[in-house]
């Protein structure tokens, strides 16, 4: 899997703010994901890499 090898590619989605930043990494690496899809995959994990959402304060006005 390209995450586990590239260190740069795992700073790119760290630093990613939103699911569908993360799926636009992805979609430049051929993987047909989107944002909604990364999120519903929330908390499981997939071929030995575990999906989680990391909440940002003032990410969606008013959820807070």
């Amino acid at each position: 899997m390209h995450l586990q090898r590239d260190s740069r590619l795992q700073s790119r989605v760290q630093s990613a703010m939103t699911a569908a930043e993360v799926a636009m990494i992805a979609q430049e690496l051929g993987y047909p994901v989107s944002g909604s899809e990364l999120l519903l995959l929330s908390g499981k994990s997939l071929k030995g890499m575990r999906v989680h959402r990391v909440d940002h304060p003032g990410e969606y006005p008013h959820r807070y």
